[in-house]
């Protein structure tokens, strides 16, 4: 090992072809558009690299347009601004990357490929950003680790981006991680821990089978705006999170997908204020809130749900929803039934209390409207007990002459098709058409069941 080296300004050709085990320590802080074009690039037997060209200066940065080997306990530490351009950029055996600092910034674009196969991993600290843009892509597998902690942000804005953990991977945030554009695969024994705030704008997440995202610590929240959250079969998602502010996973706008056997679950309200969440497989939550947007799947959902704005609709065209525990809906929610035929309709399967107001809307396909008989009977839910009935019901008046009659009974509330005026309603809690001008408009009568 000979003497500590540093370069600067015209040394970048020089640079790319040094193997960096000559010296114990490398320092290319004041070098200029520094060039590892046709490496490789090789840091280990412990040396050190520097850089933290590019922080506070114009123009200057570390750019590596080549390969890139960091193992044995060699260290990469970046203060500074690196560019990977085409790139193939590999941490194995105790090789690491820390990227910390006020104005550090690892951009890895262009057709570049970060494999982490280390548990030293990379390391993004103290306000430095990580960005993938441009076709860039992260693999974070083989027991490596990538540490996004406290200040730092992690990024993907650039379409064709995709990050990929598995394979004993960690991706473990302790501060920003904001995917706006691009795909972040979880994959089978890979693991995505957040604990401060995970927002997505766009594009899409998946947790795979085998995978597992975790809200937990007390992060503030994981909030989806945009794009897709998917829990394919197999996939796992806890939401623990009990940090200030709302919490827990807020979707906003997002489209959250539950497949197959997944198990999303957690001990705090998954709180949803626009967007879709689809249930095939189970959610576990202390609670589910439906502030807005719209509730949908045949799958099984364990916990209460309180539908205070949105749209509960069963089924994916149409099937059955059931909710192990409690269901409440408010003045501003509405529960959407679709009736296609005597054997294919929307069921909400209610395991415990059923407390109701705000709007059931009956929505008939017009196959069924025209080859509908008197008598045809139809239970739209299931219940315990219930409390409270339907503000409002539309699509009783649903064809030429056909009318529904509704019944609130004791294990649940049935639709009966009749072609003629109901002129008065059965007790308990029915309600029914009074006369030809109140076609299509629900008559309520609040009865709180014995």
């Amino acid at each position: 090992m000979t003497d500590d080296h540093g370069f600067s300004g015209n040394d970048s050709q020089v640079f790319g072809q040094l193997r960096a085990q000559q010296f114990s320590v490398i320092d290319i802080s004041n070098a200029d558009h520094l060039f590892a074009a046709f490496g490789p690039f090789t840091v280990t037997d412990n040396v050190v690299v520097i850089n933290s060209a590019g922080n506070g200066g114009i123009g200057r940065m570390l750019v590596l347009d080549g390969t890139a080997d960091v193992s044995g306990n060699g260290t990469f530490d970046d203060s500074g601004r690196f560019i990977a351009i085409n790139s193939s950029i590999n941490f194995t055996d105790s090789g690491s990357f820390i990227n910390k600092g006020f104005g550090a910034k690892f951009e890895n674009g262009s057709g570049s490929i970060v494999n982490i196969h280390s548990a030293q991993g990379f390391e993004n600290a103290q306000s430095a950003l990580y960005e993938i843009l441009f076709d860039g892509k992260l693999n974070i597998n083989n027991g490596g680790r990538f540490l996004n902690r406290t200040g730092a942000t992690y990024r993907q804005n650039t379409s064709s981006t995709v990050t990929t953990v598995d394979g004993n991977g960690l991706f473990d945030n302790d501060s920003n991680v904001i995917l706006d554009i691009g795909a972040l695969n979880i994959g089978s024994t890979g693991v995505m821990s957040t604990s401060l705030r995970y927002t997505q704008n766009g594009d899409t997440l998946n947790v795979l089978s085998g995978g597992k995202f975790e809200n937990t610590g007390g992060a503030f929240s994981a909030t989806l705006n945009g794009g897709t959250f998917r829990v394919h079969v197999g996939g796992d998602v806890v939401n623990d999170s009990t940090g200030f502010g709302l919490g827990g996973i807020i979707i906003d706008g997002a489209n959250v997908i539950v497949d197959g056997e997944s198990v999303p679950g957690g001990t705090v309200t998954f709180v949803q204020t626009s967007g879709t969440t689809t249930i095939n497989g189970q959610m576990i939550q202390t609670g589910v809130t439906i502030n807005g947007g719209a509730l949908t799947g045949e799958g099984f959902i364990r916990g209460n749900v309180v539908n205070t704005g949105g749209t509960v609709g069963p089924g994916t065209s149409p099937g059955k929803l059931t909710t192990e525990d409690d269901f409440t809906q408010g003045p501003g929610g509405t529960l959407a039934i679709e009736i296609d035929s005597l054997s294919l309709f929307d069921i909400l399967a209610i395991r415990g209390a059923a407390d109701l107001d705000g709007t059931l809307d009956l929505q008939v396909d017009a196959g069924y409207a025209a080859s509908a008989q008197d008598g045809d009977t139809f239970t739209i839910i299931e219940w315990v007990s219930f409390s409270g009935a339907f503000a409002t019901v539309s699509g009783l008046n649903f064809g030429i002459g056909k009318f529904f009659t509704l019944d609130y009974g004791t294990s649940g509330p049935t639709l009966t098709v009749g072609s003629e005026t109901v002129v008065a309603a059965s007790d308990p809690g029915s309600i029914a058409l009074l006369g030809l001008g109140l076609a299509g408009i629900g008559y309520a009568r609040r009865k709180r069941a014995p």
